[in-house]
């Protein structure tokens, strides 16, 4: 079987890297469609039996190599039109996974399965749900301590996630101006980048207790004493099960998928949205009960063992052979 990935995501997709590496470890013959700028490229690189194309959504239907596939995994619901489109001119099965409530039931309904990484998001009984699991195989051990080492007199929070109005960094760098008088030996690190980076920087540019990362480099996720999600929409971070595989507890906006797995005061942290006083309380609260902080991340734990990489991909070979 020949399996073609397609995602122009920029953001480090972790579920596409872990189920390709896994695919091509099963013997699959592969190929993914990807952007010049995607961060996919360099963690694929050198994979058996894996074939990466460089192009942009736009040129697909010129790809002569898109006509040997037996199926297509398009892992971004802001692709479903092309996926209908493409299927229109070749015929090929394909599947769609999205971590966002689907909205355009016509067109997902067209492919031979919907796949979404959470039930919160799940609307109708045709979609299956298949989630995402930790891959901290991808973290270098040599470069997380050296940027450790960076931060070793720090209490370092971590973010990640696009510089958008929906992701919440307003409020939280508007909390760390507060905690900034008070705590001076908290640290933020922000790594992402989008439209708003310039408004981000300009808010925080009287402060010296935040870092801007312009890169997702998974390398820093074990200097995080604790991982913030102050989302205003639903929460999106793929790298969710990694933080918590290396014992980070977690500040969450009380929404959508994360209820899967962060029970409040048990499993980390929920907190209203747009509110950065209720950020400010969170974060010192954990900052000052290093106990608390080993009770959470520990249940946090508990709660996703069982989503393991190998029922991960399991369930995906089984959609792939059901076409």
């Amino acid at each position: 079987m020949k399996i073609t990935h397609i995602n122009f995501t920029n953001n480090l997709e972790i579920r596409t890297i872990t189920l390709i590496k896994e695919l091509s470890n099963r013997g699959y013959y592969q190929q993914i469609i990807t952007s010049e700028k995607s961060l996919l490229i360099n963690h694929l690189k050198n994979i058996n039996n894996l074939q990466i194309i460089i192009t942009n959504r736009f040129n697909i239907f010129k790809l002569s190599n898109l006509k040997s596939s037996d199926i297509i995994h398009y892992h971004q619901i802001e692709l479903l039109g092309l996926s209908y489109l493409v299927n229109l001119i070749y015929k090929i099965p394909y599947v769609i996974t999205t971590s966002s409530r689907i909205k355009n039931s016509l067109l997902y309904k067209k492919a031979n399965h919907t796949i979404v990484t959470s039930n919160r998001i799940k609307n109708s009984i045709n979609i299956s749900t298949i989630y995402n699991s930790s891959s901290n195989h991808l973290i270098n051990e040599s470069s997380a301590k050296k940027i450790k080492d960076r931060y070793k007199y720090k209490f370092v929070i971590g973010h990640i996630g696009s510089f958008e109005d929906k992701r919440g960094q307003f409020y939280l760098i508007e909390a760390m101006k507060k905690l900034q008088l008070i705590y001076p030996t908290i640290h933020l690190i922000i790594m992402g980048e989008g439209k708003n980076e310039l408004k981000y920087k300009t808010q925080a540019s009287t402060l010296d207790n935040i870092t801007f990362e312009n890169s997702y480099n998974i390398d820093f996720i074990p200097t995080f004493n604790i991982f913030i999600l102050p989302s205003i929409s639903e929460h999106n971070c793929s790298l969710l099960f990694d933080v918590i595989n290396n014992n980070i507890p977690i500040i969450a906006t009380e929404m959508g998928t994360i209820l899967e797995i962060i029970e409040d005061k048990k499993s980390g942290l929920l907190i209203e949205a747009k509110n950065s006083t209720q950020i400010y309380n969170a974060i010192e609260k954990l900052y000052l009960d290093k106990n608390l902080r080993k009770i959470l991340s520990k249940n946090a734990f508990n709660k996703i063992k069982n989503y393991s990489t190998q029922e991960m991909v399991n369930r995906y070979e089984r959609l792939y052979n059901k076409k």
